[in-house]
């Protein structure tokens, strides 16, 4: 989980330095089918971003269920 609190680190100094705050509650991100759940909680967790790679999701988009 080290590389996910990196990751979120960056971003908090990119908006101090740019005075560009980035709103983490509208952004998403999706996973593959093979990754774990636990993994996948963790990044949302950290991150407080949306998970999209939900069925919900894809019906939405592309209109249909897998």
């Amino acid at each position: 989980m080290i590389e996910v609190v990196i990751v979120r680190n960056i971003l908090d100094d990119y908006a101090k330095a740019s005075r560009k705050y980035i709103n983490l509650l509208k952004s998403e991100v999706t996973f593959s089918r093979n990754v774990d759940q636990g993994l996948k909680n963790d990044v949302i967790s950290i991150m407080w971003i949306n998970d999209l790679s939900t069925k919900v999701f894809k019906a939405k988009c592309l209109g249909f269920l897998y």
